[in-house]
Parts: structure tokens; C-alpha cells; sequence
């Protein structure tokens, strides 16, 4: 995938053409059945959904709410909104009625597409006070509510339309440009949460070059949990995944990460840091039922995995002792242990919060330890990046392709590049935080170190700190001194 400038449509028909036959997506149907959908099949959907918007009147700048849970149905949604020009913003879940009202009055949103049903029926009844809100789209239980129209009628009528007139839905996709606005990202803080501005730029260059370093093909698959983590890590990973290939599973309602990985086995894990909190005691309850022996033999691997990460991190040398140990506890129980994830996992990555010290030199000890990308909601999440070829707890690691760092005298950390955010919605002044010539503060005290690592003080301010974690780069000179 290139680094130039493009729209979302572009990026995913680009993904479409390299992995047309490719398994995008997968998920768990009632009957216990893996369901598949190819990336073609995928297309079909994406392309209809955007059809059936036109349908609703909804086109280029028109902006599109969504509130879905992480799963086929969004990715749908947002990348057909994305196809047709349309600026999308995704509700979080803990959002009540009264704030989504309040925010959809706002930006004057077209059409909703919704999973909750108390929210859709708030919506209808609101009808008044939104003139703008042409249609309630339901998935789900809000198929059935009076008023809404159901999200496989939405696809019916799309497929009718391109069947109808192919040429004017063409010419309607082609009128996008890569600094259209993508995305509306919320931000809560008060009575009146802020909207982050994402032009199609932001979202592919941040996408495609995440996966670059990380080295993404669609040979590889993940797995992906409704809970945990921010409204940027769920939007950063529907983009990462197209830009990618990679194969993704969604998991069912009440189902377990680490259960839906052993069955799965994915090559890359990606959650917050409940979720593989969580997954460490269903490991721990797995060797509670081994005998004592082997449970002891447990707490014995753990250790001489930890204390061999403790070496390779301080630079030591192993030694053969503990590196016959360490071969020994590998083979009789470490192996045995991330068979629980699956056995296939090659990377790891902490989408938002922190590990207690005991599951991060637990993860280490398995050779599985999860990286993190330092960065903030108004930079798509991403700044800076924990290389997994040589991690460093305790960094914020270092900055991410084609973008600049600055530490300014007091020690303040500063970003710069197409990653960094246009504005805030219906605010004309200079964003807080961002400096006349584009750098966006990061709200961290910090040192640089030899090595070009990036060493946290102190936070300034409520940062965010999400995301993908990326492979080594060339640090070069995109670190200096305003």
C-alpha cells in the first residue's frame, strides 16, 4: 500500500483488488457456526450500504452517525459512509440519550444507524427537536422498533440502486477527496464533549503505514473483542485491517478473549489491558487443575522466563545456566502455555491502559509481551511506538514513519506530521495545543535517552494512549530540539 495521499474508498478498493478471495472477515453465528465473509463479499456489502445512503439522500459531507458494537456490521457502515463522502460519527456505548441528542443537533447528522433500541426509540421521539434526521437505520433488536428502517432493507434498496443506475452512484463515489473530512472522533469532557476532525488523509496515512512497520499481510488474523479500549482503537483498527489484509474474528456476546484465540489461532492479539488481564486468569485457572507437580513447575518457568527478559532488556548476557533453564521450561511448559492463545501469535498489542507488574513480566516470561503505541486521540492515536525487535518498558519507544518529534526547553513532548488532526468540529481557532506551525503538544514531561528512546517524567494533562504498536524504524533525525 502507498503512502500517498487517498481517500478510504480508494485505500479498500486497493484491498479489494490485492485480496479479492482473501477471508476479511469472521464471526460467530448462534449456532456456534464460524461464519467467513471474502473481501469481495465484503465490497458487495460495503458498496450497497453506500448505495442505499444515496438512496436516503445522504452524500458527500453529509455526516452519518453510528452506534454499533465492533463487529461486521461497523466496519459496513463506516467504510460504505466513507465510499460516499459522507463524514461519519461513531456514538460510544455509555453515551445516554440526552448527550447523543445533544451532540446530533450539533453537527446536524442525515441518517443514524443504531444497535441500541432504547436509544432508536429516544431518537424517533426526538424527531422534533432533530429536523435534520432524515432516518433511523436499526440493527438488530432496532430492526423491529415502528419508524426504523431495518439495515438489510437499507442493503435491499442499495443493490436496487446500482442495478437501477450504475453510472450515477460511479460518478457520486468519484467526487471524494483525500481532505474531505473522514471521521468525527468524540472526545467527553463536561456537558459538551469535543468532535476530532479526520480528513481521508489522516486515516490512511496513520493505517497503511502502521502496517507497514508491523509487516501485516493478509496471511495474518486477529481477533477483536466488543469491550475495551477507546473509540480510536476500534476506528484505527477497521482502517489498519484494510490497509493490511489481515483476517479478522469478532467475538460472540459472553465470549472469552483467550478462549476465542486457543480456538482461533491468531497470529496477532490486539486488546486493552482488562482484556488481557482477564485472559491471564483463565490462564491461571487452566493450571489450577494441573497436579501439584506441574503447577509448581509452572511458577518455576514464569520466573526464568521473567528473569530472562530482565537480562535481554538490561543488555546482559543470558548465560548458559539460565539458558539451559530457559530451553527446558519452553519445552516442558511455556509452549504448553501459549498453546492457550493459540499457539501462532507473533505480536501482541496494548490498545489502551496499563498492565499491572505482575501480567507484564508474566507475558514477558512467554515470550508474548504487548506493545503500545503512545499518542492521543487528536493524533488517530498514534506518536510514538515500543519497536518489538528491542522493547523497552517503561518508554514511550519512538516516533512513528514520516512524522517529527520536538522536545521543547521545559522538557515537553511535541508532534508533527499527517497524523496530526485538521481541528475541532465548529471551532474556527487554532486548537489547543497545537502551535502556529502544526505541533501538537502531548501533554508529557519527557527525556531522550542515547538510544532515541523516549523516557515519560510526568504527565501534564489527561492523555490517551492507545493503539497499534509498530515494527523498528530509522529514528534519523525526526528527533531535535525546538
Amino acid at each position: 500500500m502507498s503512502l500517498e495521499m487517498m481517500t478510504v474508498g480508494q485505500l479498500f478498493a486497493e484491498r479489494v483488488r490485492l485480496s479479492r478471495e482473501g477471508v476479511a472477515l469472521q464471526w460467530l453465528e448462534r449456532q456456534g457456526r464460524i461464519a467467513r465473509a471474502s473481501w469481495a463479499e465484503v465490497d458487495s456489502q460495503v458498496r450497497r450500504f453506500a448505495a442505499g445512503l444515496s438512496f436516503l439522500g445522504i452524500g458527500r459531507g453529509d455526516v452519518v452517525v453510528i452506534q454499533l458494537q465492533p463487529g461486521p456490521e461497523l466496519s459496513i457502515a463506516l467504510l460504505g459512509a466513507a465510499l460516499l463522502g459522507a463524514p461519519v460519527l461513531c456514538l460510544p456505548d455509555s453515551w445516554d440519550a440526552d448527550y447523543a441528542e445533544e451532540v446530533l443537533m450539533r453537527v446536524r447528522a442525515r441518517v443514524a444507524v443504531v444497535g441500541q433500541r432504547e436509544l432508536a426509540v429516544e431518537l424517533l421521539r426526538s424527531a422534533e427537536r432533530l429536523p435534520g434526521l432524515g432516518r433511523v437505520v436499526g440493527w438488530g433488536a432496532c430492526s423491529s422498533v415502528d419508524g426504523v428502517l431495518p439495515f438489510g432493507q437499507l442493503l435491499l434498496k442499495g443493490g436496487e440502486l446500482i442495478e437501477r443506475d450504475p453510472r450515477s452512484f460511479a460518478r457520486a463515489l468519484s467526487r471524494v477527496s483525500p481532505k474531505d473530512l473522514a471521521l468525527l472522533v468524540p472526545i467527553e469532557g463536561g456537558s459538551r464533549p469535543r468532535l476530532i476532525e479526520l480528513d481521508h488523509d489522516h486515516c490512511c496515512f496513520t493505517a497503511v503505514s502502521t502496517a507497514r512497520c508491523l509487516g501485516l499481510t493478509q496471511a495474518d488474523t486477529t481477533i477483536s473483542v466488543p469491550v475495551g479500549g477507546g473509540m480510536t482503537d476500534h476506528l484505527l483498527g477497521v482502517f489498519l485491517r484494510v490497509a493490511s489484509g489481515m483476517s479478522t474474528t469478532y467475538t460472540g456476546e459472553g465470549e472469552r478473549f483467550q478462549e476465542l484465540a486457543q480456538r482461533q489461532s491468531p497470529t496477532i492479539l490486539a486488546a486493552s489491558a482488562a482484556v488481557f488481564e482477564h485472559a491471564l486468569l483463565d490462564v491461571e485457572r487452566a493450571v489450577q487443575r494441573w497436579p501439584a507437580w506441574r503447577r509448581r513447575l509452572y511458577g518455576w518457568a514464569i520466573r526464568v522466563g521473567a528473569e530472562c527478559a530482565r537480562r535481554h532488556m538490561a543488555e546482559q548476557e543470558i548465560g548458559p545456566f539460565i539458558g539451559a533453564q530457559q530451553a527446558i521450561a519452553q519445552r516442558l511448559v511455556l509452549s504448553e502455555v501459549c498453546a492457550l492463545f493459540g499457539g501462532r501469535v507473533r505480536q501482541t498489542l496494548l490498545l489502551s491502559g496499563s498492565l499491572s507488574r505482575s501480567a507484564r513480566w508474566t507475558y514477558q516470561a512467554l515470550g508474548l509481551s504487548p506493545l503500545r503505541v503512545f499518542g492521543r486521540p487528536e493524533c488517530f492515536g498514534a506518536a510514538l511506538i515500543e519497536p518489538p525487535s528491542d522493547p523497552r518498558p517503561g518508554t514511550l519507544g519512538r516516533p512513528l514513519p514520516e512524522t517529527e518529534l520536538r522536545i521543547s526547553e521545559d522538557g515537553r513532548l511535541w508532534t508533527r506530521g499527517r497524523h496530526v488532526f485538521a481541528g475541532y468540529f465548529g471551532e474556527t481557532a487554532r486548537p489547543q495545543g497545537v502551535d502556529r506551525q502544526g505541533w501538537l503538544a502531548l501533554e508529557v514531561e519527557v527525556e531522550l535517552d542515547d538510544e532515541g528512546y523516549v523516557w515519560p517524567l510526568r504527565s501534564l494533562g489527561s492523555v490517551d494512549a492507545p493503539s497499534m504498536a509498530l515494527m523498528p524504524i530509522s529514528f534519523g533525525d525526526n528527533v531535535g530540539r525546538l
